[in-house]
């Protein structure tokens, strides 16, 4: 499994139209081959607002054909609506263990 990850630093301005554009944006990105789930994250630093999107993704050959064949596109289609007023930076990270949670029942 593949998390591919954006980190989003949002203009204050635009924090609420971003945030529901990218609700479709996640929609959108999930149509992908190999793309399972999204989770969207928040954070805020004072002033400053940020939203994570933390992407499973089942292979990273997946991944690769989205970078491929479909990221430009996807994030052309942000950059035409918010122009500047935001930032955003990418990881991409292999699960190499999972733990499961231990009972602890009596």
């Amino acid at each position: 499994m593949i998390i591919y990850e954006v980190n989003i630093e949002l203009n204050p301005e635009i924090v609420n139209e971003y945030d529901e554009w990218l609700d479709g944006h996640i929609e959108q990105m999930l149509q992908f081959e190999g793309f399972i789930s999204a989770q969207k994250l928040n954070s805020i630093e004072g002033e400053q607002y940020f939203l994570t999107v933390q992407y499973n993704v089942k292979t990273q050959e997946d991944l690769d054909r989205y970078l491929r064949n479909h990221a430009e596109k996807i994030r052309n289609e942000g950059l035409n609506l918010f122009k500047d007023n935001f930032k955003a930076h990418r990881r991409i990270m292999k699960i190499i263990r999972s733990y499961p949670q231990i009972s602890t029942s009596n």
